[in-house]
């Protein structure tokens, strides 16, 4: 039966996770104080192919070596030659993970965390943690936003080191802490996914359109193009028109190329259709 932890809030529980995983890791490497004994480093090294069946050849032991020499097997007579190291030096093998694996694997463990957050976002009245080293590194907008001196009169007012809290406006919390974690974890929510593919039509394409808006927004070309492969199936003769409109003032190329094809073929689709009928 799984332990389970009681009293544990949504930061503590990932840090938790966290260090559950490296004690695992570190665990893993005490097994054994012999590391002949470990599954990973082998005990016997062959090069090449070892002795065959054989009788009255000569096993001499040499320091820590034993030497194998002729013999023979029914009626082959053997001339070779085997040597046998007891000692041989271990083996250096590299399976740790690299630092870029690591940075991977516990971005995660940051996404809306307050411990090095440097940046505070206000969305519909409420807060959400992030972190101005990884948007920067994700987002050329808002690299732009905290790396451009203010004042100069070119800059923006978030590149202020007084400025903590960022307010971001026209957008739902929801939609927002969807791109947030798509930062941190490389990927949508399955459950937002989930709640364009099976709720309300009306209100789960809106979603889907402002994650497109906000991701043209900040330079998020790879979630652009997730919520265009989401949109696809809604594109009809009566959202054709819609869609397009929404493609061209997001740069979304391919949702355009899309519409464009459906446009382009509709004729063809609705004899189709009367056919069918």
């Amino acid at each position: 039966m799984p332990h389970t932890v009681t009293g544990v809030g949504a930061n503590d529980r990932r840090h938790l996770d966290w260090g559950v995983q490296e004690i695992r890791t570190v665990a893993h490497s005490m097994q054994s104080g012999n590391p002949n004994d470990e599954d990973t480093v082998p005990t016997i090294f062959v090069q090449g192919n070892g002795p065959g069946r054989r009788a009255g050849h000569t096993a001499t032991a040499v320091d820590r070596r034993i030497i194998v020499f002729g013999g023979s097997c029914g009626s082959d007579y053997l001339n070779d030659f085997f040597l046998l190291d007891s000692d041989p030096s271990p083996s250096v093998a590299v399976t740790q993970s690299t630092s870029i694996q690591l940075c991977e694997r516990r971005l995660r463990h940051f996404y809306d965390d307050e411990e090095f957050s440097d940046v505070v976002f206000i969305v519909e009245g409420r807060r959400l943690y992030g972190h101005k080293l990884v948007l920067s590194l994700v987002s050329d907008c808002f690299r732009a936003m905290f790396t451009t001196k203010y004042g100069t009169g070119t800059g923006f007012r978030e590149a202020s080191s007084d400025c903590s809290e960022i307010e971001i406006p026209n957008c739902t919390y929801d939609t927002f802490v969807t791109m947030m974690e798509y930062i941190y974890t490389g990927h949508i929510p399955k459950t937002s996914i989930d709640s364009v593919i099976s709720g309300d039509e009306g209100q789960s394409i809106g979603r889907a359109v402002e994650l497109l808006e906000l991701a043209d927004q900040f330079f998020l070309e790879h979630l652009k193009q997730l919520c265009e492969r989401m949109l696809k199936p809604a594109i009809t003769a009566d959202t054709v028109d819609y869609f397009l409109q929404i493609s061209q003032k997001t740069n979304a190329r391919q949702l355009e190329a899309v519409c464009r094809h459906f446009e382009r073929n509709i004729d063809n689709m609705s004899e189709s259709n009367l056919e069918r009928l």
